[in-house]
């Protein structure tokens, strides 16, 4: 703990000068609310790699044992690898027979179904992941509800990999359960709540992040020039488009860009690098929102 606090130190003077910098240059925030303002932005910028030292120890992750190999563990699999700083690794893989032994993996294979219960304690997973390609006569239902009793979460690979990227695995779903499902029906009371909230939320946050906005908008004018914001069409509520504003991390082109970051490396600007490496160019992007919209791939932001 005592090395994770002294990195997150180690771009406290910077802060501290840039903070200065501000109060110097714009003596309109030399009040008790810009003060705080400025604190707050502070606290934030120094918390944030405390927080992602804690996620990327060992330490601090939830331990995962996976069970089984439907072809969407794999894609669960390399959901939790590629993102560490979600604070999940994985301990190793339970086969469902020693016939599916043979399949060559990355991970670790702890053994069957057969050895889970020596497996469990042997290990002492925080989390149990069920990807059985049939569970008729292959569950361990006693060993699993023990295990829950116990304290170790016991979850479908289609919820956790939904938990964890935000991502519906929509080939693991059928109709029925979209018909079926409760979630997608939401009362007038419940749908105005929401809309009141967000934009409580989304002014507050607003105005919150406003130096960091500006520290942002500074940034991206002195690496590259040009424009600093990037508009976007995109489909809102009803499929009503609207122009979605953002930070602009590409340099911008004549020709229609393409749609995959592989082929836009050398685009993206020194600016636009940190922000996607940080993970915080999506709040340049327009996670503040006052305007309802669906999750939705962006052209100058590609993936």
């Amino acid at each position: 703990m005592t090395i994770i606090i002294q990195r997150a130190l180690v771009p406290f003077p910077f802060i501290g000068m840039l903070m200065f910098a501000f109060l110097q240059s714009l003596p309109e925030l030399r009040t008790p609310l810009g003060l705080a303002l400025l604190a707050t932005t502070a606290l934030l910028l120094m918390l944030r790699p405390i927080e992602r030292e804690i996620r990327s120890n060992l330490k601090f992750k939830t331990r995962v044992v996976l069970i089984g190999h439907r072809p969407i563990a794999r894609k669960f699999l390399y959901e939790v690898e590629r993102f560490p700083e979600r604070g999940y690794t994985i301990i190793g893989i339970v086969e469902e027979s020693l016939s599916h032994q043979t399949h060559r993996s990355p991970f670790l294979v702890l053994g069957t179904i057969e050895e889970l219960q020596t497996i469990v304690a042997a290990v002492k997973p925080d989390l149990i992941v069920l990807a059985l390609s049939d569970r008729r006569g292959r569950m361990p239902a006693a060993e699993l509800l023990e295990f829950q009793s116990n304290g170790i979460r016991v979850e479908d690979v289609a919820d956790a990999y939904e938990r964890i990227s935000g991502k519906l695995p929509i080939e693991v779903v059928t109709p029925g359960q979209l018909i079926a499902s409760q979630r997608l029906r939401k009362s007038q009371a419940l749908k105005v709540a929401q809309r009141v909230l967000s934009l409580i939320a989304a002014v507050i946050l607003l105005v919150l992040f406003a130096p960091i906005l500006v520290i942002v908008a500074v940034a991206i004018k002195i690496d590259s020039g040009g424009s600093i914001l990037f508009w976007q069409t995109r489909l809102g509520k009803s499929c009503r488009p609207f122009q979605c504003m953002k930070f602009r991390t590409m340099q911008p082109v004549e020709r229609t860009p393409s749609e995959w970051v592989g082929d836009n490396f050398e685009r993206i600007t020194r600016v636009g690098k940190w922000l996607r490496t940080s993970g915080d160019h999506r709040l340049g992007a327009g996670s503040i929102s006052l305007r309802e919209q669906p999750r939705g791939r962006d052209r100058e932001d590609a993936v």
